[in-house]
């Protein structure tokens, strides 16, 4: 039974990988129940609490080292306690490979070449590439990325001069934060705001401004204007600059 489970977490990896694994952790909630002074146990509730959130579909399965990091340790001290070595190591270095595989076939998708003050990277995706280019040829001197895009910051060598970088319901939607953060804006004046096209699903939200952070909207409509929209329909970034000084 336990090779069957262990088979199928390998024929499907992927997104499928970690899900998988999660109903070889629900089998074993009875061993845990019968055991629970078991360091096993232990390690499979971590694990539950985490991974669980992917096999729901709750967070994307490559949301954040901390959720993965419970399963992998889970699954060697689950291989090594209940399957035969010579099964535990062809199975790792099975999944070994199919990593590097994935990741030499990412990589090959990398084909639009993007030139930025940091050095040339290569993008997947051809209208986020265009995006940085076209953000690269704006002269800024402090930039804000909304929701989400600190990265932007690093690329284009500008600074983000507000104490709050990221701008998701998980660090924002606050009636307290929100009011920091708009008092931030009025005392530092970044000079412009970019809008990027960042998913928010795992927040259960869809749109900065509209479902959170609604008073933050309101203050960028009334202190900055639309300059220009660059990228393109796969990846809109929308640029504002202040116009007020008030």
């Amino acid at each position: 039974m336990l090779r069957s489970r262990l088979s199928l977490a390998l024929l499907t990896y992927e997104d499928g990988f970690f899900r998988a694994w999660t109903v070889l952790q629900i089998a074993a909630i009875p061993f845990a129940f019968r055991r629970l002074r078991d360091p096993l146990t232990l390690v499979l509730v971590v694990s539950l609490c985490t991974t669980s959130r992917v096999f729901f579909n709750i967070v994307p399965v490559w949301y954040g080292f901390v959720f993965l990091v419970p399963l992998y340790v889970f699954a060697v001290c689950a291989m090594l306690r209940f399957a035969s070595p010579r099964f535990v190591l062809p199975f790792v270095m099975a999944v070994s490979v199919l990593s590097l595989v994935k990741a030499h076939e990412s990589y090959a998708r990398k084909t639009y070449v993007v030139t930025t003050a940091r050095g040339v990277f290569k993008d997947a995706l051809a209208d986020r590439a265009k995006a940085v280019a076209e953000l690269e040829r704006i002269p800024m001197r402090s930039l804000v990325a909304i929701p989400e895009g600190l990265a932007l910051n690093y690329l284009l060598r500008v600074p983000t001069p507000l104490a709050y970088h990221t701008f998701t319901p998980a660090e924002t939607d606050d009636a307290a934060i929100e009011e920091l953060i708009i008092a931030d804006f009025e005392a530092k004046r970044p000079e412009f705001v970019v809008i990027v096209p960042r998913s928010l699903s795992e927040f259960g939200v869809q749109r900065f401004g509209i479902e959170y952070d609604r008073r933050l909207a309101a203050y960028l409509r009334s202190r900055y204007a639309l300059t220009q929209r660059v990228g393109g329909p796969a990846f809109p970034v929308f640029v504002l600059r202040r116009t007020t000084s008030g």
